[in-house]
């Protein structure tokens, strides 16, 4: 649905930017204890001082969210970039703006739903609770202290409620949401012709002397960069973690120590019917629903045996009604307050009254209960001996990391006697070039942009000496080191002939392809459109594209139907060209009360994004913003003057 929104409404993709760093948590959290490490000033805002250490510490942080999101294989050396930063800066700024306007309006956040927030966050709970164990190990993960933390998590809160604010006041007209609908649903009924381009391939003479003009056309275009044949050791900590064994009784011990770890908590099976309603529904919506779904804990009581087909048949959650209802088992903080209440105070089998939560009307039965137990040593052990395995090799990777580094530049001229000291294995490459090849391994340590240059540098290839121990990835140290290097040189005719026939080829016969398909358009437009096959009658949407390529569409419902029949036609990615002949266009359906709340919903949140940022832009024209060199130049925005470095 909101698919279409993106693609048709420019002015909400310019709006959607990254006005505001949600929930911190751990790794969008400033360290302010290492801002003392560069107090240099990079901008002003409002007369307060954003540093240096302040953008080296977000510009970590930023790297450290794209790992964790993409994995280790993401590169640091992409971001190292005056741009990236800029970018980076350019969100502090908005932050700092927000934050000042929060203090201004004495937007705080109280003790207690600060506790609320961090009790809630999933990375610091361990089988559905909070733990204090997870809470520290993450914070000393990030060189924080909770009270650092604790105080940029208030200061992130206080400025959502600017954000909450804003949203909570768009109000959406009914009118607007109707509209909406009918050009979302709207259909159309179109019958196809597509001019294909392998049609025309055969019919394509492409000169003598085609193939021997384009190679010498282009004589940058055919060449074999330069590449080597190179040797490589790796040290890695989760390699060194394979080696250690961990003692039983230092498992046994971790086991006492950290009980609490392996405590399940009960679960409970559940079946529900619900009658859905909007959280803001009128009154009388709500009696409706009410009186809907207490028909429809009569009609279970009268007959408990057919909870799951009335659920089958009345249910209004998608994601549970066709198998009866079930919610599979769930444990306490799965589920909403009300929900989870009520569940909690049934007996087996036993089926509750009507529990109102913001979803609408519930009709709970307790299926079946796992009581609450704790994981034996034994199913735990693997987990231990993983946990306690990975700090002893972090240890051993921290004491062999100096070894390594040291042995590689001593004796730059082999590999070997590093290798065979730390016990590592010298391995070979061949045909291994400056930059990755494509479809090459991302995560390999070959891939490493820090370590191809470190390779290729004129030492590398003049004395074959070996690398630096370059940090392809956390835990990881590489060196390498040429063996045989081919420079680069020209591809010769022959080799790439039958590639340069081809291209030629294909770009003659999409040019004939779209020459005949807009020809055949500008016929069936004056009246020719009965001598062309096109094709069965099938309906689109704008969001329904499964009939016809998704370029189509919105030249589809580009065309004037007003006058049928109409024809839309395009040049396809695929080359090919597409001829549509628009029959009808139907009405879209009524929209019912469900579906016009989840538009309604839908709609306020992206007016509210747009609402936000106008008022973000506002804030910042009303903010004395300066910014040093060499970003200055990279934000811009006319509230922001230059300023010197302090």
């Amino acid at each position: 649905m909101f698919d279409f929104i993106r693609s048709h409404q420019r002015l909400m993709q310019l709006v959607l930017l990254v006005l505001i760093v949600p929930s911190f948590v751990f790794f969008g959290v400033q360290g302010y204890e290492r801002l003392n490490q560069n107090t240099q000033s990079v901008a002003k805002v409002g007369g307060q001082i954003i540093s240096q250490g302040e953008l080296d510490n977000a510009q970590r942080e930023q790297v450290a969210r794209l790992r964790q999101t993409y994995g280790a294989a993401i590169d640091a050396a992409l971001f190292d970039t005056t741009e990236s930063r800029a970018q980076t800066l350019d969100g502090l700024i908005a932050q700092r703006v927000l934050m000042q306007q929060a203090q201004k309006q004495s937007l705080g956040t109280s003790d207690r739903q600060l506790q609320a927030t961090i009790m809630a966050i999933p990375a610091l709970q361990d089988n559905g609770r909070f733990s204090s164990d997870r809470y520290q190990a993450l914070l000393a993960q990030q060189g924080m202290t909770p009270v650092v933390f604790e105080q940029r998590l208030r200061e992130d809160l206080s400025i959502q409620q600017i954000n909450a604010a804003i949203e909570n006041s768009v109000i959406v007209p009914k009118a607007v949401v109707d509209r909406f609908a009918s050009l979302v649903a709207q259909r159309r009924d179109v019958r196809s012709h597509v001019v294909k381009v392998a049609d025309f391939a055969p019919k394509v003479q492409l000169a003598a002397d085609a193939v021997q003009k384009d190679y010498d056309a282009h004589p940058d275009a055919y060449m074999n960069p330069d590449s080597a044949k190179v040797e490589y050791v790796v040290l890695s900590a989760d390699a060194l973690a394979r080696q250690v064994t961990v003692p039983e009784q230092d498992a046994r011990d971790f086991y006492a120590q950290n009980m609490r770890r392996y405590e399940v908590p009960e679960q409970r099976r559940a079946s529900h019917i619900l009658v859905a309603v909007a959280k803001d529904a009128s009154d009388a919506d709500k009696a409706k629903a009410r009186a809907k779904a207490q028909g429809l804990l009569d009609k279970v009581r009268a007959n408990p045996a057919d909870f799951a087909k009335i659920a089958k048949q009345s249910s209004d959650d998608p994601g549970s009604a066709a198998n009866g209802g079930d919610l599979d088992f769930l444990g306490k903080g799965a589920t909403v307050p009300p929900f989870e209440a009520a569940l909690f105070a049934l007996k087996d089998k036993q089926i509750s009254d009507l529990v109102e939560t913001d979803f609408g009307f519930h009709i709970i039965e307790l299926t079946a209960v796992k009581a609450g137990q704790t994981r034996s040593f034994e199913s735990v052990r693997p987990e231990i001996d993983a946990e306690i395995g990975k700090q002893l090799a972090q240890k051993k990777f921290t004491d062999a990391a100096e070894a390594f580094a040291n042995g590689v530049y001593e004796q730059g001229d082999s590999l070997a006697p590093t290798a065979q000291k730390t016990g590592l294995t010298v391995m070979t490459a061949d045909q291994v070039m400056r930059t990755p090849a494509p479809g090459a391994d991302a995560s390999g340590p070959l891939a490493n942009t820090k370590l191809l240059a470190a390779l290729f540098s004129a030492d590398s290839l003049k004395n074959r000496h070996n690398t630096e121990a370059v940090e392809t990835s956390p835990g990881t140290l590489v060196s390498a080191r040429v063996l045989d290097f081919k420079p680069t040189s020209r591809r010769p005719l022959a080799e790439v002939a039958d590639s340069i026939r081809a291209r030629l080829v294909d770009v003659e016969a999409r040019r004939l392809a779209a020459e005949a398909g807009k020809a055949l358009l500008e016929q069936v437009r004056a009246g020719g459109g009965k001598a062309l096959d096109f094709g069965p009658v099938a309906s689109v949407t704008r969001v329904d594209r499964s009939t016809v390529p998704a370029d189509a569409v919105t030249e589809i419902f580009r065309t004037d139907a007003s006058k049928l029949p109409a024809y839309a036609g395009l040049l396809l990615p695929s080359g090919d060209y597409g001829l549509y002949e628009v029959t009808g266009v139907g009405a879209a359906p009524d929209v019912d009360a469900n579906r016009r709340a989840s538009l309604t919903q839908g709609l306020a949140k992206q007016i509210g994004a747009i609402e936000f940022g106008a008022y973000l832009a506002d804030l910042r024209k009303r903010t004395k913003v300066q910014v040093s060199a060499p970003y200055a130049d990279l934000i811009d925005r006319k509230d922001v003057a230059p300023a010197k470095a302090s």
